[in-house]
């Protein structure tokens, strides 16, 4: 079988399944996720989030899936990064959080157009997939 962690989110996920229907049951919060596995990916996330920023400008990153970013998958560039928000800058478009604590600055492809924005490091990884050859 695979690792331990995967057959143990596994299990959790089946049960979480309603069988009857075939759908996954949801929370009065909408989560399908259960609370135990909630409770170890927040650790995950709280590990990310206090380890500081890992991107450097040009680095092709990607949001993580299940955040609150649209376009995990896609890939995105870093173009800077900084410890606090530019004089300046007062909020993130198209952002969910009101109070984001913004690291790095991005450019993504998105509606034909590069479109740069301010994002949290803690909400991304190393973008993996496919880069055209132009050679």
């Amino acid at each position: 079988m695979g690792h331990p962690l995967e057959e143990i989110l596994s299990r959790l996920a089946s049960a979480a399944s309603d069988s009857s229907e075939g759908r996954v049951k949801k929370d009065g919060r909408g989560n399908t996720m259960p609370r135990e596995v909630a409770a170890l990916e927040l650790s995950g996330v709280a590990a990310r989030y206090l380890s500081g920023n890992p991107f450097k400008p040009g680095d092709l990153v990607t949001p993580r899936k299940g955040f609150n970013v649209i376009g995990d998958g896609e890939p995105h560039v870093v173009v800077d990064v900084f410890d606090r928000l530019p004089v300046g800058e007062q909020t993130i478009e198209g952002h969910g959080n009101q109070y984001p604590r913004p690291d790095m600055r991005i450019i993504a492809y998105t509606h034909d157009a590069f479109v740069p924005f301010l994002g949290e490091s803690w909400c991304y990884e190393f973008y993996t997939g496919p880069i055209a050859d132009v050679n």
